[in-house]
């Protein structure tokens, strides 16, 4: 069985007051930066989302079904 890595990035950061995964983190932003060292542990990696806004890092996305009722776990079951 393959090991895939999911990034949790679907949630709204209501109470960070931005998106925290285009928080920069050392100049990079945390989804990222996150994806970077779980890349370098040679796991492959996809953001769990809830739209496409975070296509342009390059990364895989998986986008929660819009038949899903916004939740905080909706990511997981996607």
């Amino acid at each position: 069985m393959a090991v895939q890595a999911v990034i949790l990035a679907g949630g709204a950061s209501s109470r960070f007051g931005s998106p925290k995964a285009r928080h920069p983190v050392e100049g990079v932003p945390m989804a990222m930066r996150l994806a970077r060292a779980l890349e370098g542990l040679g796991l492959p990696v996809v953001l769990s989302v809830r739209d496409q806004s975070l296509a342009d890092l390059g990364l895989p996305l998986l986008v929660e079904s819009e038949e899903l009722p916004r939740h905080p776990l909706a990511g997981v079951v996607s």
